[in-house]
């Protein structure tokens, strides 16, 4: 919720911290259907229908959706250049601890 929230404040939108903390049980429910990798379009879908049942414009609407997808794909590369970095720095230690034996 916290991201959510933060995600929020950070695009200058006009939802209610209430309405997000309602929507997140809701939109994540969506995702027992989701048939796409990373539940593209579904997650989107459940939010979708939150908040426009909570009467936002569409332009808020799209804002929220696009940067909460943006940021998972940033957030979700972020954790792969990590463990990327971390298997090559392991790598390269056994590669050293063979050398030396």
């Amino acid at each position: 919720m916290i991201w959510t929230l933060l995600l929020v404040r950070t695009l200058d939108l006009s939802i209610p911290p209430l309405l997000i903390w309602a929507g997140i049980p809701i939109a994540q429910l969506s995702l027992v259907l989701a048939f796409t990798p990373g539940g593209i379009g579904i997650l989107e879908g459940g939010w979708y229908a939150v908040l426009t049942l909570a009467g936002l414009p569409n332009e808020t609407i799209s804002a929220f959706l696009l940067g909460q997808r943006l940021y998972w794909t940033l957030f979700s590369a972020l954790l792969l250049g990590i463990g990327w970095l971390l298997l090559i720095t392991r790598k390269q230690e056994k590669t050293k601890e063979v050398a030396s034996k």
